[in-house]
């Protein structure tokens, strides 16, 4: 076991050496790309992401290699302020994840119809392909409000760096269709601001409601959602609580929460280090887990980025539990 336990140390420290020989020059490949495929009216992305994960000590799944993701979007703006987006995964089933139209008012008010992110949690707001580490923090995995289907209202103010998301949602998650009478609702309040052109700070306060009164499914739930990033020029400082509780008819009341807390600092432009406090606490307080993450980010290029965690179980204290992932992604 020690031996496995020296790899994965080497194995980290390497990865951070591994920036100094990607080569900082122009990039006419991708801006060929960027020409041919980002037009305002036609717009197509894609995101391919490969990961490899290695634990000494498992209690449950394999060590060994997957794909995160294998996804394909397209949009753009059409005429009299319509636009369009839709987002599919080869990996999944169901395999469509955004499919909505747009209609822009006003920088006051803009209209999303169709399937897509309930507007709560920041972390699942922002895309797969963007996120600081190579898994979502735990509390937004397991209880975050997702995608759904629906109307949503948004807009900014930007005399005073606020802006505002009311959504009306089937709540019941990917499915065409509702399956009952009830909807869920969900709004955020958010306030984003610039101080120079390297300092800025961003917050968010959001809450959810959904009621579910099918055969199978009767109770109530409820959401609150708190978020932050400050970021300092190289420096950044970002933080999400979420709040869980849901209300049966049998009148059981089980309450989940969570948070995490992040760290970063640009080393160079290819090179970002990140440290990470991720904790989260079921309903069933004894599975409560805590883990402290250790993360470098690399960018080759503005379409490639690497990705290597280490993920020390705080609650074991065994480093044989520690687990170590790596993410190869290709996005544009």
């Amino acid at each position: 076991m020690k031996s496995s336990r020296f790899f994965q140390l080497i194995f980290f420290i390497s990865i951070i050496n591994l920036s100094n020989i990607f080569p900082q020059d122009n990039e006419p490949i991708f801006e060929s790309l960027k020409k041919y495929l980002k037009k305002d009216y036609f717009k197509v992305g894609m995101l391919y992401q490969f990961v490899g994960e290695y634990q000494p000590d498992r209690a449950k799944g394999h060590n060994g290699f997957s794909m995160a993701n294998a996804r394909i979007s397209i949009g753009g703006n059409l005429d009299n302020n319509f636009s369009y987006y839709i987002q599919a995964n080869f990996l999944n089933s169901p395999s469509l994840l955004d499919a909505k139209m747009i209609y822009k008012f006003s920088d006051y008010l803009t209209v999303d119809i169709g399937q897509q992110k309930a507007p709560l949690s920041r972390e699942y707001l922002t895309s797969a392909a963007s996120i600081d580490f190579v898994n979502r923090s735990q509390v937004v995995s397991s209880i975050a409000v997702k995608r759904q289907l629906g109307v949503l209202l948004r807009g900014d103010f930007k005399e005073t760096a606020f802006g505002y998301s009311l959504g009306v949602f089937n709540g019941n998650g990917i499915v065409n269709g509702n399956d009952d009478e009830e909807f869920m609702y969900v709004g955020k309040l958010t306030y984003k601001n610039s101080f120079d052109n390297d300092k800025s700070f961003a917050a968010g306060l959001g809450g959810a409601f959904n009621k579910k009164n099918t055969v199978t499914d009767k109770k109530k739930e409820y959401y609150f959602d708190f978020d932050y990033r400050l970021t300092l020029g190289e420096f950044s400082l970002s933080g999400e609580y979420i709040y869980k509780k849901t209300e049966f008819n049998a009148g059981a009341n089980p309450e989940d929460s969570g948070y995490h807390l992040t760290a970063g600092y640009m080393v160079s432009s290819f090179t970002q280090l990140l440290v990470r406090y991720d904790s989260f606490t079921p309903a069933n307080s004894s599975s409560k887990s805590d883990y402290f993450i250790l993360g470098v980010n690399l960018f080759p290029t503005s379409a490639t980025e690497f990705q290597v965690n280490y993920l020390v179980n705080t609650k074991t204290g065994s480093v044989n539990q520690n687990l170590l992932l790596v993410n190869c992604q290709v996005a544009f």
